[in-house]
């Protein structure tokens, strides 16, 4: 009867829903007091029952306790609950802090920087409509076009940027272009992939002076990219680093190798570049993984954790985010061959479409939006490029 009893219990134990369990580690928040960080992931809990503590750490990816509803098999406890119900305040607590905005950029004169300008008059011109304006200052009277990042060219600052969209987004150049004819706008596709090249790399060094606040959880992986239509040709590998909280891509690299690929150069670029180490590295068995957390991450932080065994299993940690990035650059580049370079500004154009354009997750935010980065206007890729032009040219706004 009294074993009968305990199944009994123990079955009722293992049906406790997540939301009890987290409404649990609630209330050890509100009535026993604060929970203590002793460090490197490992966390004090007040017991609901006593005056003692459990321990709860994260190792490896895995939380785990030391009550006797953990050890009996369960994934997660109300100790547990309790643990992550903090880390999210605090990350909402960080979130509130004010994000760095990139706005669209002040009209100025050319000439004298002033803002007192008016507009002197309007010609049609292949690009479209022009405004031509006139500087009001007595001393300078300069007459201008307002266009920077797209002085000299021959088509509208939306016909580039929508291109550039298009591109980014899995569109090959030939079928842009006979889109953009149907619409009368008469451009070449190798056109188009010089504008990929040009804005990529303005748009890249300017994203990559810009604050942003990413998390402790970094995910690597590999995507196999076929640069040239010949199978014959040599092909090449995508590397690239993801923070798990924000979804934003980090860096990335481009070896013709995969398994002599040593990943010591791309960490150590993120970190000199961002000034904080990761908690926990989510990879696979790749040894070049292992050899750039150890170099890169692990010598900067010893009580950092290279995750090297991802699974499906709700104990486990899955690199289900990264993979699915690597289902975006298939989508972008399957269809995109014929460019030459080892690393071609295509790749740093759609990391520019997911860090700043493609929205997700059930908040409809990019990655940069996340992380603390919001561009203004509707067309981000133009306010981006007018941005990185005036900050290449010493006058940004």
């Amino acid at each position: 009867m009294v074993t009968m009893t305990r199944r009994k219990k123990r079955r009722k134990r293992r049906r406790t829903p997540l939301r009890v369990l987290e409404a649990r580690g609630l209330k050890i928040l509100k009535e026993r007091g604060p929970i203590v960080d002793a460090g490197r992931s490992l966390y004090l809990v007040p017991s609901a029952s006593s005056e003692s503590y459990h321990d709860v750490q994260y190792s490896g990816g895995l939380w785990s306790c030391d009550c006797a509803y953990h050890a009996s098999g369960h994934a997660r406890c109300k100790h547990i609950c309790a643990v992550r119900t903090m880390l999210l305040v605090r990350e909402e607590a960080s979130r509130e802090v004010k994000n760095a905005r990139v706005e669209i950029p002040e009209i100025r004169c050319t000439k004298c920087k002033g803002t007192d300008f008016h507009e002197s008059t309007t010609y049609e011109a292949r690009r479209g409509t022009v405004t031509v304006y006139r500087c009001d200052d007595p001393r300078c009277g300069h007459r201008f076009i307002w266009r920077p990042g797209f002085n000299g060219k021959r088509f509208s600052d939306e016909i580039i940027t929508d291109a550039l969209v298009d591109a980014a987004a899995g569109h090959p150049s030939p079928r842009i272009a006979e889109r953009m004819k149907k619409n009368g706008v008469v451009v070449r596709a190798r056109t188009i992939r010089r504008w990929i090249s040009e804005y990529s790399d303005l748009m890249k060094w300017f994203a990559a002076t810009l604050p942003y606040r990413t998390g402790k959880r970094w995910s690597i992986d590999e995507k196999h990219l076929k640069t040239h239509p010949d199978r014959s040709r040599k092909m090449y590998w995508l590397f690239a680093v993801l923070d798990n909280i924000t979804g934003l891509i980090l860096g990335y690299d481009v070896a013709d190798d995969k398994l002599h690929y040593d990943a010591t150069a791309l960490l150590s670029r993120i970190l000199e570049w961002l000034g904080r180490v990761p908690d926990v590295v989510i990879a696979d068995k790749l040894n070049g993984y292992k050899k750039g957390f150890e170099n890169a991450v692990r010598s900067r932080n010893p009580s950092a954790v290279l995750v090297a065994d991802v699974g499906v299993n709700g104990r486990h940690v899955n690199n289900n985010r990264r993979e699915r990035l690597n289902g975006e650059f298939g989508d972008c580049l399957s269809r995109a061959r014929g460019f030459r370079s080892r690393v071609p500004g295509l790749v740093a154009l759609h990391v520019l479409y997911h860090n700043f354009i493609h929205e997700t997750g059930p908040s409809r935010m990019t990655p940069a939006e996340a992380a603390g980065v919001v561009v203004a206007g509707l067309d981000r890729f133009k306010t981006l490029i007018q941005n990185a032009a005036l900050a290449a040219a010493g006058g940004a706004a």
